[in-house]
């Protein structure tokens, strides 16, 4: 999965993270907080989690990383 959704080096940091987040997953800034040496914003960890899920979606028809919340 790694290897057809991720582009580089950050995209395979951040599905390792939420690999480790466990079943409950993490928030974009909880992501971005602990990926400090690529100096992300919350919105390029959400930005790069739809890019890498609508990737997946076309080839596979999985995604890398869910939703998760009230709504």
């Amino acid at each position: 999965m790694e290897d057809v959704a991720c582009t580089d080096e950050v995209d395979r940091a951040i599905i390792e993270e939420l690999h480790h987040a466990g079943p409950y997953g993490m928030l974009p800034r909880d992501v971005a907080s602990r990926l400090k040496e690529y100096r992300l914003k919350p919105w390029n960890v959400t930005q790069r989690i739809r890019r890498m899920n609508k990737k997946l979606d076309r080839l596979i028809g999985q995604k890398a990383a869910e939703k998760v919340g009230k709504g």
